[in-house]
C-alpha cells in the first residue's frame, strides 16, 4: 500500500464484540475467521493451543498463505 500503511484484520468468532473498538482504530478491521483469512497475505494464528484446530477450521482454505503460528500452551487449570 502507498506510504507503507497496512490494514490489519482481526479474525474472531464474534466480530460484533470488537466492532466498536475497531471503529476507533486506524487501519483495523474486524471479521469472522474465514473472511479475515481470505483477504490476508499473512495469517497469524495466536490462540490458546487447544483452540488452534477449531480456529484453523473456521479460517477455511489458507493454502498458499504464510502462517505464523503463535499459539500458546496455556492449560485450562491453574498450575
Amino acid at each position: 500500500l502507498a506510504g507503507g500503511v497496512h490494514t490489519v484484520t482481526i479474525g474472531t468468532r464474534d466480530p460484533s464484540k470488537l466492532r466498536e473498538w475497531a471503529n476507533r482504530q486506524k487501519n483495523v478491521r474486524v471479521a469472522n475467521f474465514a473472511d479475515a483469512a481470505e483477504s490476508a497475505d499473512i495469517v497469524v494464528l495466536a490462540v490458546k493451543g487447544n483452540a488452534a484446530s477449531s480456529a484453523l477450521k473456521a479460517a477455511g482454505d489458507i493454502s498458499g498463505k504464510i502462517v505464523i503460528d503463535a499459539t500458546y500452551p496455556i492449560a485450562d487449570a491453574p498450575p
